[in-house]
């Protein structure tokens, strides 16, 4: 378990590590940095995709993203695709954040290293939004009525799954194989599994292009992973 995301692209690099689970900027990173290649992609909640969203207090009175100016906000970690790569890229195209720097937009801006944290940092009122996946509250608020105390008021375009990757150089024999032995988890009997020990529902066959929206929004946000 890595320190930090982009621990697992060093790990990769280095070959300390021959198979990784990897978020989507991860990927671009680990594919880039380390020639990692995918080769499946999570099936969650019955999809291959899932969108981030800014969330706030429904309490606030915040009803659109524009309210958000000169508020605060805590995003999840410099690496993460749904905590931060994506929700900045929407708001560099709707004309909110300038110079790639969420304070031209926002008072205070902060990272709280897990999703967990940046939605307990919202319910407590030390930020007034964060950003996190879509089914974030759900997944780490658990409690019903934590999860209804919490809206949205932006949603991103989709962003492709997390999933496996090999590290470079790894025999291509194996690497099929590697792959046939994740597909056959897709049988029912593996389901409980796959539940208990990643929470996911299978996993589906997975190519490098599937990436491509991730890139161009890791290249827009011009965020490159230091070494």
């Amino acid at each position: 378990m890595p320190t930090d995301y982009l621990g697992v692209v060093e790990a990769l690099r280095n070959k300390t590590v021959d198979m990784a689970f990897v978020h989507p900027a991860g990927y671009v990173f680990s594919n880039r940095e380390a020639k990692a290649q995918i080769v499946a992609v999570d099936v969650w909640h019955g999809k291959t995709s899932y969108t981030s969203r800014i969330f706030v207090r429904k309490d606030s009175g915040y009803k659109t993203v524009e309210d958000l100016r000169g508020k605060t906000i805590a995003f999840v970690d410099p690496g993460s695709t749904s905590g931060y790569v994506y929700p900045m890229v929407m708001l560099i195209k709707k004309g909110l954040v300038r110079d790639r720097d969420p304070k031209t937009f926002f008072k205070d801006a902060m990272f709280t290293g897990t999703h967990e944290a940046a939605l307990l940092a919202l319910l407590n009122g030390s930020v007034d939004a964060v950003a996190s996946f879509d089914l974030a509250p759900q997944q780490y608020l658990k409690d019903k009525e934590r999860v209804e105390k919490i809206a949205y008021v932006a949603e991103t375009e989709p962003i492709p799954e997390a999933g496996m990757c090999v590290r470079e150089g790894m025999d291509p024999l194996l690497v099929k194989k590697i792959q046939d032995a994740l597909m056959a988890f897709n049988a029912p009997e593996y389901k409980p599994a796959l539940k208990d020990f990643y929470g996911i529902d299978g996993f589906s066959p997975a190519r490098d292009s599937d990436y491509n929206p991730v890139r161009e929004a890791i290249d827009l946000l011009g965020w490159r992973p230091k070494r």
